[in-house]
């Protein structure tokens, strides 16, 4: 999603600045592709490639990222849109009638999707609008902005806007909100002369959290693609910004204007530094500190109920194995991971990186089969596994909750040396928040 942003926010953000149209249209074609390897029969998108059972939120928001592909260029079948439209359209009203926060969301997300193929249905717009006492604000401006775009004259769209709404609290799997995001991106189609356009950029800015994120990718992805929507605004009335920086007394002043609207200023830390910035019209400054922290080893590490530990085990010629206590090249090792959950979570992500002189085994390859196998291969609950060179990932849909389960996987040792162990980290792939790590260590690996 952030790639369909790039060229509107390339002036603003260093990171953007080398990417080029053939960069930007190349990711765009393979994310493209990668969500129609998802595309089940019914015409929705499931979770993973391959995946057979579409499912509704992941088909609103993956439909949504197709359909922009097409117009930023991809190659995307007719019939692949087409598909996602009918799926869309007949689960509307299931979504609906469901009647809770996130349903009627996606529903409004579906819309939205809908109205920009042409494919929104009035009385789908109708009903959803009639029960806007129920919607959040995201949905509210997925719904306007579905509404505008049939109409843009419909004095309603605006309405969805500006309404005061006082909103429940709901624990869901998707914790974080993109109602600000949504807003602006609303505003900037709806509205885009209004006030609200530069509150609400300014409410984004100041709502990082301590990683300088907005939680998680989901609402990071918003939170990009609403900035590349300000942007196109601010570039139809171009203004100057004076910015004062006063750094341990000494002034200086830079220039904001169309020609150069972002500048990087390096300060030096010293002892006692103090640096203050003033300017005479609205400017953004995003200020970056860094620093080495001394180094120590990683402890095993447990937040929200989410924990992990690995154990590695030599597997012996009859199939059965031994503690792995001195590793030797050749070895074939068994890596096993105890998974602890408090409760069940949505969407999890297990991450184990390898110490630097091990690679899996991956026995879905004749080529790397052996006698034995890891556990993971025969546990229903990992719905998506990717076995690299150097880590090994699973991810559940859904975890089990209340009780420590094993997952292990295969791996060859394939050169000798002292190594770093990495710590294996367990994640809901939503909420950073909870997650686990193992302890680190050091190994080393005899030749053979």
């Amino acid at each position: 999603m952030p790639w369909f942003a790039v060229n509107e926010l390339k002036p603003y953000v260093p990171a953007f600045a080398d990417k080029t149209n053939h960069n930007v249209k190349k990711a765009i074609q393979m994310g493209a592709n990668r969500l129609l390897s998802m595309q089940t029969a019914d015409g929705g998108l499931a979770y993973w490639p391959g995946g057979t059972r579409s499912e509704d939120w992941a088909t609103t928001y993956g439909g949504y990222a197709l359909i922009l592909a097409k117009e930023n260029g991809a190659s995307v079948p007719n019939e692949a849109i087409e598909g996602i439209a009918n799926y869309l359209a007949t689960n509307i009203s299931v979504l609906i009638a469901k009647g809770d926060a996130w349903s009627l969301e996606t529903g409004a997300r579906a819309l939205h999707s809908l109205s920009i193929i042409g494919k929104a249905k009035q009385s789908d717009l109708n009903y959803l609008f009639e029960r806007r006492q129920k919607l959040n604000m995201t949905s509210r401006c997925y719904l306007a902005m579905a509404m505008h775009n049939i109409d843009p004259a419909n004095k309603d769209a605006l309405k969805l806007l500006e309404e005061q709404i006082v909103e429940e609290e709901q624990k869901h799997w998707m914790r974080y909100s993109t109602a600000h995001q949504s807003k602006l991106l609303a505003y900037c189609q709806i509205a885009p002369q209004n006030e609200q356009t530069h509150q609400l950029m300014d409410q984004i800015v100041k709502s990082t959290d301590k990683r300088d994120h907005w939680g998680n990718t989901w609402a990071n992805s918003s939170t990009i693609n609403a900035m590349a929507a300000y942007a196109k605004i601010i570039k139809l009335a171009p203004k100057t910004s004076s910015v004062t920086i006063v750094i341990n007394g000494e002034k200086q002043t830079v220039m904001l204007d169309s020609s150069k609207p972002m500048q990087t200023i390096t300060v030096p830390l010293e002892q006692g530094i103090k640096v203050f910035g003033s300017g005479n019209a609205l400017s953004y400054c995003n200020t970056v500190v860094y620093c080495k922290p001394l180094l120590s080893k990683a402890t095993a590490t447990s937040k929200n109920g989410v924990a992990i530990k690995k154990t590695y085990y030599r597997i012996l010629k009859d199939g059965s194995r031994e503690l792995l206590k001195n590793p030797i090249v050749g070895d074939l090792v068994e890596v096993e991971l105890d998974v602890t959950f408090g409760s069940k979570l949505n969407y999890v992500v297990i991450d184990d990186p390898l110490p630097g002189t091990f690679e899996c085994v991956n026995s879905a390859f004749k080529s790397q089969s052996t006698h034995v196998q890891g556990s993971a291969d025969r546990n229903w609950r990992v719905s998506n596994q990717e076995l690299r060179d150097d880590r090994a990932l699973f991810f559940l849909n859904r975890s089990w909750s209340g009780r420590t389960e094993k997952l292990s996987y295969l791996a060859r040792i394939t050169s000798s040396g002292q190594v770093t162990v990495p710590a294996a980290k367990v994640e809901a792939m939503y909420d950073p928040e909870t997650y686990g790590l193992s302890g680190s260590g050091v190994m080393h690996c005899q030749p053979r």
